[in-house]
């Protein structure tokens, strides 16, 4: 029974890392971006 309620803390662990991966994608996602933008404008035009 005391392994029950180890399993949750353990999934409860891995679900704090992943907030802060995605966190830390959000971050990177927004630098790429504008970079690519600021690269090709006649690409970002074409394709839109």
């Amino acid at each position: 029974m005391a392994i029950s309620p180890l399993s949750s803390t353990t999934v409860a662990a891995p679900s704090k890392p992943v907030n802060t991966a995605r966190v830390n994608s959000p971050t990177p996602a927004p630098s790429p971006a504008p970079a690519a933008t600021t690269t090709p404008p006649g690409r970002v035009d074409t394709h839109a």
